[in-house]
């Protein structure tokens, strides 16, 4: 099962990757979370709201595909790894393209429609978040709950890089979206918005550089245009969501009614080969070559039905018949499990301990 897991999460993670390489990020790579997960990253060359759209929906999107072809396979065959597989790869595909920071749905969201505004972005980030950590604790996947507050603790950074970066995209003389490089005058102005106006003070050039580089690519990121917008969420999100929260519960109610389906044959089957190991018994009381045969036929049956009370009591006193005290035992001890008001079982127990010289466990069955 974990295998089949980190399966289908490889199989999601390099969607994301071969999205990443298609568009051109640099320096793409992924990488195992211990624990939690994988993920992908890269750097984008030209920023593209569009593009980071898509991205996000290349993890889920070819997952959720593929549970459905594993789907039709496991409806035609059967097969329990296919089910299985199907199951996984619809159910964690469908979990990430929920509309929460930071799943694929809810960076889906922010690209196409929240990051235009800090306000609105930081926002929609929060209460998604707290909402993903109620969740997280409610079905006690703790892991993910600790790992979205961690992701509530980074929102600062993100809040101040998307407002410094609304700031200056509107003045025109800033930046272009076809700038390619940052200037010195660009970055000062940066560090000067960071240190002024947000009282950023912190001289750790490594935390300076990240923060201007997110800056960077917000000012010079491409928003979408509203039928691109349209068209993503209409014709890709919906219909994928959908089908990745309907074809779990559809496969599961396949399994149910099959596993009935089977059950309901084997109990036939298991009625038929008793009343044929009855027929075949024509002396309870002595053993012959027809009761060898017809002890058969119960054996067959109880591996099918061992619920059956009296089936079990009918196959010790055949094995008692035959001295094999220790397998009478068994049965006995089985016919009583399953009812504890079948005195016949409680006698023959009785008898068999007492033959067996377990005379406190013979005193306890009479």
């Amino acid at each position: 099962n974990i295998l089949a897991i980190l399966f289908v999460i490889f199989i999601h993670e390099m969607g994301h990757l071969i999205g990443m390489k298609i568009f051109g990020y640099k320096d793409v790579q992924m990488f195992f979370i211990p624990m939690l997960g994988a993920a992908v990253s890269g750097v984008e060359k030209n920023p593209s709201s569009v593009r980071k759209a898509i991205i996000s929906l290349l993890g889920p999107v070819p997952g959720i595909i593929l549970g459905l072809v594993l789907a039709v396979v496991y409806f035609k065959t059967k097969n329990e790894l296919c089910g299985f597989l199907s199951s996984c790869f619809l159910f964690i595909n469908a979990f990430n393209l929920l509309p929460f920071h930071p799943l694929d749905g809810g960076r889906f969201f922010d690209h196409l429609l929240f990051s235009r505004n800090p306000k609105i972005e930081i926002t929609f980030k929060l209460l998604t978040t707290l909402i993903l950590i109620g969740m997280a604790f409610f079905f006690k996947m703790i892991l993910i709950g600790i790992f979205a507050g961690f992701i509530i603790i980074s929102l600062r950074a993100t809040y101040l890089s998307a407002k410094i970066a609304h700031s200056l995209k509107s003045d025109p003389d800033f930046a272009d979206e076809s700038d390619e490089f940052i200037t010195d005058e660009q970055i000062a102005r940066m560090l000067n918005e960071l240190k002024n106006k947000f009282k950023m003070n912190s001289d750790n050039a490594k935390v300076l550089a990240n923060y201007i580089h997110n800056i960077w690519l917000r000012v010079c990121n491409k928003p979408a245009s509203i039928m691109a917008t349209i068209i993503l969420i209409v014709m890709i999100y919906i219909p994928m969501m959908s089908i990745g929260i309907a074809a779990p519960f559809i496969i599961e109610v396949e399994k149910l009614i099959s596993k009935e389906k089977t059950e309901g044959v084997e109990e036939e089957s298991a009625v038929l080969l008793k009343l044929k190991g009855y027929a075949k018994i024509t002396n309870w009381n002595s053993y012959n070559e027809q009761t060898d045969e017809g002890l058969g036929y119960l054996l067959r049956a109880y591996e099918l039905k061992s619920d059956d009370a009296e089936l079990c009591y009918k196959i010790g006193k055949l094995f008692q018949l035959k001295d094999n005290y220790q397998k009478a035992e068994f049965y006995y001890k089985r016919a009583v499990q399953i009812d504890d008001q079948i005195p016949h079982g409680w006698n023959k127990l009785g008898w068999t301990y007492k033959y067996t010289k377990q005379y406190p466990k013979m005193k306890d069955a009479f």
